[in-house]
């Protein structure tokens, strides 16, 4: 089957409506509690305090740590966006198609349509760069790092998109690093060390530059919630004096000076 046969019968699959069947899988249930459940959206409403709330994501059980337990206005922001690429790609793509284009035209367009990684960074011309880092040795340095994956989002709402020239912060879905060892690029301190890496595309409100002096006493509030609300998460099951073993890192980047790792 030739390629542009292929495009045409994705297409047509994909604009017909189709119903999609759910199977009984075996039963594996989890215990759900009234008034654990009662006591845990209370909860989530007393922690409420910022003007742009998150829209909460119902989620079976109580899990201690979600990165997604919210979607706020910024990510709805991101998902029409996102949307609207895509749609506009698509139509692009399908056009091709019925023009009769040749393979080499139409494999542009479908590899484009699907996206890679890589296009993140055409998308934005600051950056933050976050990098959580640990000792291997470290009784903390991985569920902090945990830690910062599930509040990052709500972090970033709260302080960094306070800067008023900041329309919204995206978050790669993929990490630069995901516990690995620490690139030489990260300097002579974290040698050995082990890093978790995020890339965040800032969205400006039809200027150019940031308040630098703004965004970095946003930055330092950021990394100060961090560790001081993964401090007092643990300060019950502290059984010796926490060690200086891990850290959080948040620096400003611009397009151009972007690490190639």
């Amino acid at each position: 089957m030739s390629f542009r046969k292929i495009l045409e019968e994705f297409h047509k699959i994909f604009e017909e409506e189709f119903l999609i069947k759910i199977l009984e899988e075996e039963k594996n249930e989890i215990i759900w509690d009234f008034e654990k459940e009662k006591e845990f959206r209370q909860m989530e409403s007393s922690n409420e305090k910022n003007e742009n709330p998150g829209w909460t994501i119902l989620t079976l059980g109580f899990p201690k740590y979600n990165s997604l337990i919210k979607i706020n206005k910024s990510t709805a922001k991101i998902i029409q966006l996102t949307n609207k690429l895509g749609f506009d790609k698509l139509t692009s793509l399908k056009k091709e198609i019925l023009e009769g284009s040749d393979e080499e035209i139409l494999n542009k367009k479908w590899l484009d349509w699907l996206g890679n990684e890589k296009l993140f960074t055409f998308l934005y011309e600051h950056f933050l760069l976050i990098n959580c880092s640990y000792l291997p040795s470290s009784l903390h340095g991985y569920k902090f790092c945990e830690f910062v994956e599930t509040k990052l989002r709500m972090e970033l709402m709260e302080n960094i998109e306070k800067v008023v020239e900041i329309e919204y912060c995206h978050v790669k879905p993929l990490k630069l690093l995901n516990y690995k060892e620490c690139p030489k690029e990260m300097g002579k301190k974290l040698k050995g060390w082990i890093c978790t890496s995020w890339l965040i595309g800032i969205k400006l409100k039809n200027i150019l530059e940031i308040n630098r002096e703004e965004l970095d006493k946003e930055i330092k509030t950021v990394k100060e919630n961090l560790k001081n609300n993964y401090l007092n998460e643990i300060e019950n099951i502290l059984v010796a004096p926490l060690k200086e073993d891990f850290v959080i890192g948040i620096k400003y980047i611009k397009k151009d000076n972007l690490p190639n790792w």
